[in-house]
């Protein structure tokens, strides 16, 4: 079967996920944590989303765990 991923709207839906998650957590914990911040470890984890599509090391057990 074959999937047509567009990078860069898989980036921005993670980046915009992983914010979300990192806003609402701060809410129930009450933590302030500045935007800037969270939009970096936003950032870091939509990149790592991102290399895992990319990178050509699908059949490893490392990624298998990581998904």
């Amino acid at each position: 079967m074959y999937y047509e991923i567009y990078l860069d709207v898989y980036f921005l839906e993670n980046l915009m996920l992983n914010f979300l998650i990192l806003q609402l957590t701060g809410i129930i914990q009450k933590e302030t944590f500045s935007v800037r911040r969270k939009l970096l470890a936003s950032g870091i984890g939509a990149v790592g989303a991102c290399l895992i599509v990319v990178l050509p090391i699908h059949k490893s057990r490392i990624v298998s765990a990581a998904c």
